[in-house]
C-alpha cells in the first residue's frame, strides 16, 4: 500500500508539473510530497525527476515509470471507487488508537451510539500514547494531542483540550493554595508526560494579555493519566490536567481548581490517518460522527 501511495504521488507530480501543485491536489504538504518522491527514487535506485528552481523534467527512467504506472493507477482507482460504491454501508473492524485518559473518558462513552448507527461495524480501541513515528499502522486512525511533526500522513484537527490546575482539599489545607503562577515553584507539582508535547514541566498562563511561563517540579511523573489522577485525589500535589479528566471530581468537591483566573494554554487534538484519497468508508463515518458528537473539551 505504501508503494502504491508513492506511485500516486509521483503521478500527481508529473501530471501537475510540479511539487506544489501536486501537494495541493493531494492535500499534502510540499515536504510530504518531496519525501515520497525521494523514497520512491531510493527504492528503485534511479532518479525519476530532474528539479531546478524554474522547471521539473522527467528522466528517461521517470518517463518510463509514468508510462507504465499511470494506466495501472487509473484502473486501481476505478476499482476502488466501485468497491466503495458497493460498500456504501461501513462494515468490518475500525481500529482506533487513543491516549488512555481521552479514550476512556471521551471516546468510549460515544462508541455505543456510533456502533448502533453502523450495525455492520465493530471497533478495536487501543489505549496508549504514541509518537507519530511509532504508530502501529494496522490502526485505521490515531487520536493524538500536541504538535505533530511533518509526515506523509493526514492530520485532521478535531478540537483543543484545555487544562485545569487543581489539587485535593487536603493538600491545599496543608500547603495553601497558590495565588500567582510563580508560587507553583514552591509546590509539589505532579507531571504528565505526552509523546508530542516536549516539555510538560513548563506551564504557561495568560492573563490580561500577558503570558507567564513557570517551570515546575515534583516527586511524581507518569505517562498514565489514571495513575496521575489517583495520586492527585490522594493529596499528592498540584497538577495541570485536561478538563475531561477532572470535571467530575471538581463537581464532587474531591478536587479544587486553583489559579482559575488565569487561562491555560490549550493543546490541539488531531485524528491522524493514511492518505486522504484512500480513506475507507468506515473511517469517514467515524470522523463525521466525532465532528457531530464530540463534547466540547
Amino acid at each position: 500500500m505504501q508503494q502504491m501511495i508513492r506511485l500516486t504521488v509521483f503521478a500527481a507530480v508529473v501530471e501537475e508539473l510540479g511539487f506544489s501543485a501536486a501537494a495541493t491536489r493531494l492535500e499534502l504538504s510540499n515536504a510530504a510530497v518531496s519525501k515520497q518522491i525521494h523514497t520512491l527514487e531510493e527504492e528503485l535506485g534511479v532518479r525519476l525527476l530532474n528539479r531546478s528552481t524554474r522547471r521539473l523534467e522527467l528522466t528517461a527512467a521517470g518517463q518510463n515509470l509514468y508510462t507504465e504506472c499511470a494506466p495501472l493507477l487509473k484502473h486501481y482507482l476505478r476499482a476502488r471507487d466501485r468497491a466503495h460504491s458497493l460498500n456504501a454501508e461501513p462494515q468490518g473492524t475500525l481500529r482506533i488508537s487513543a491516549p488512555q485518559g481521552y479514550g476512556q473518558y471521551r471516546i468510549s462513552p460515544l462508541l455505543p451510539r456510533f456502533l448502533a448507527q453502523h450495525p455492520q461495524l465493530s471497533v478495536r480501541l487501543q489505549l496508549e500514547q504514541h509518537r507519530l513515528q511509532d504508530l502501529d499502522w494496522q490502526m485505521d486512525v490515531a487520536l493524538m494531542f500536541g504538535k505533530l511533526e511533518d509526515s506523509n500522513l493526514v492530520a485532521k484537527k478535531l478540537g483543543e483540550s484545555h487544562n485545569v490546575v487543581c489539587a485535593s482539599p487536603e493538600y491545599l489545607a496543608q500547603r495553601g493554595a497558590p495565588q500567582f503562577p510563580k508560587e507553583l515553584m514552591d509546590h509539589n507539582c505532579l507531571l504528565m508526560e505526552y509523546p508530542n508535547i516536549p516539555d510538560t514541566a513548563l506551564w504557561e498562563f495568560r492573563r490580561s494579555g500577558r503570558r507567564e511561563r513557570i517551570r515546575v517540579g515534583g516527586n511524581f511523573i507518569t505517562n498514565d493519566s489514571t495513575a496521575l489522577l489517583t495520586v492527585l485525589l490522594d493529596g499528592g500535589g498540584i497538577s495541570s490536567l485536561p478538563s475531561y479528566l477532572v470535571t467530575d471530581a471538581l463537581k464532587r468537591g474531591e478536587l479544587v481548581s486553583v489559579l482559575s483566573e488565569y487561562a491555560i494554554a490549550k493543546v490541539p487534538l488531531y485524528a491522524v490517518y493514511h492518505h486522504r484519497k484512500f480513506r475507507p468508508t468506515k473511517l469517514t463515518a467515524f470522523l463525521d460522527f466525532l465532528e457531530q458528537e464530540l463534547p466540547l473539551l
